[in-house]
């Protein structure tokens, strides 16, 4: 008899092969998007790094000889773009940040769906990109 109640048991508790399919395509789904936001900070970092390096590079060849670089100048708005995309990547929210701000209803009555979850997500990834 305990083998039976144990058995109908586990099979009250684990989730149906359906839901374990919809968890893992979640799970993916996240995945992806936090390498997707790293991806992106990440490169946005890099390319506002050589933005700086290369003025800084035209400035040497500027002073160096300033007769034949006079058009080096134009490339000001480069110098600009490198700190624009600094404080972007400085005041973008990172997936830590979106997921600490996740708000679920804190009672165990409530049964939560991946859908309704997934919109306390959306929610707060929307609020985190309106304090951006």
């Amino acid at each position: 008899m305990a083998k039976v109640s144990g058995s109908l048991l586990a099979r009250a508790y684990i989730p149906a092969p359906a839901q374990i399919k919809e968890c893992m395509k979640y799970l993916d789904f996240g995945i992806k998007l936090e390498i997707l936001l790293y991806e992106i900070s990440s490169c946005m970092y890099w390319v506002s790094l050589s933005e700086f390096g290369l003025f800084l590079f035209g400035l040497f060849l500027f002073f160096a000889d300033a007769g034949e670089m006079g058009a080096f100048w134009i490339h000001i708005l480069h110098l600009v773009r490198g700190v624009v995309g600094l404080v972007i990547v400085k005041k973008l929210p990172t997936s830590h940040q979106i997921a600490e701000s996740i708000e679920m209803p804190g009672n165990n009555e409530t049964k939560l769906t991946f859908d309704k979850i997934v919109d306390y997500i959306m929610k707060a990834f929307r609020q985190s990109l309106t304090n951006f």
